[in-house]
């Protein structure tokens, strides 16, 4: 069943700007990947646009945190326009990102990527 879903064409949709944004995010080691997509009236995500973009050397060795960050702050530059004023959910796996969200104190790098998100 997942080999099916898999070979399958996923299908773009053209965005209701009336809805709610869902930016989903992941990395890996090499490389970043981003989904924007929308609900459909039966709460199933629909693909609006794919991004992603190899790591460079020196983003390899960030920690997971900072990679999460950086395809946090990579989505919201690439698709600022279908996100800036709109009310969106970002949907990511690292939990600790909820962390950095409510840390009082933040270090360099951490305060970089955050300054960086809050401004979107």
């Amino acid at each position: 069943m997942l080999k099916e879903k898999m070979v399958i064409a996923s299908i773009l949709v053209f965005p209701d700007w009336k809805k709610e944004f869902h930016v989903h995010v992941d990395v890996s080691c090499i490389a970043l990947g981003v989904v924007l997509t929308q609900t459909d009236e039966g709460e199933l995500d629909h693909p609006i646009v794919f991004s992603s973009r190899k790591l460079s050397k020196a983003e390899k060795n960030y920690s997971m945190t900072e990679h999460e960050c950086l395809a946090m702050v990579y989505v919201l530059q690439k698709f600022i326009h279908y996100l800036l004023g709109r009310h969106f959910k970002m949907y990511t796996v690292h939990f600790a990102l909820k962390y950095l969200v409510k840390k009082s104190v933040l270090g360099g790098g951490d305060m970089k990527m955050a300054a960086a998100i809050s401004r979107i």
